[in-house]
């Protein structure tokens, strides 16, 4: 009797620790999501380099060329933008606390707002644009931080 005892409440604990299956399609989500956020973590460090060049520009005693006033939109227009993304990355249910943290660098561990009455299909569309999204930001960045003042 205590081995069945002992088997039924072994079951019931593995039965509630495994939870329900995960679907497909928020696991492709939460991959994107990952994905985003490495994009971001790439992003992060241009950000810095842009916003030094136009802070060294901006406190320039002289007017600025038409080009450098060009540089300095830009890279407030892409600093404006990223704020937005950051402000409106939505987390993929069940995967919260997924993310990797072993880096020996600070910065803002929140990775997105909670939307669970979202279905798996519009988490994973979500997370496609927030996705497409970061890639056009670094990819601006990049190019700023080689253009030639």
């Amino acid at each position: 009797m205590r081995n069945t005892l002992f088997f039924f409440l072994l079951l019931t604990l593995t039965a509630c620790a495994s939870g329900e299956p995960t679907d497909p399609k928020l696991e492709k989500a939460a991959a994107l999501h990952e994905k985003a956020l490495q994009t971001e973590e790439a992003l992060r460090p241009l950000l810095d380099s842009l916003e030094q060049r136009h802070n060294q520009i901006s406190v320039q005693g002289r007017a600025l060329t038409e080009k450098e006033q060009s540089f300095v939109k830009s890279v407030s227009q892409l600093q404006q933008r990223y704020a937005q993304w950051k402000e409106e990355r939505i987390e993929v249910p069940g995967h919260e606390h997924a993310h990797d943290h072993d880096h020996d660098h600070s910065h803002d561990h929140t990775h997105g707002k909670k939307m669970p009455e979202a279905t798996p299909e519009h988490m994973l569309n979500i997370q496609r644009e927030s996705l497409d999204s970061i890639l056009v930001l670094r990819g601006e960045a990049e190019v700023l931080v080689n253009e030639n003042l």
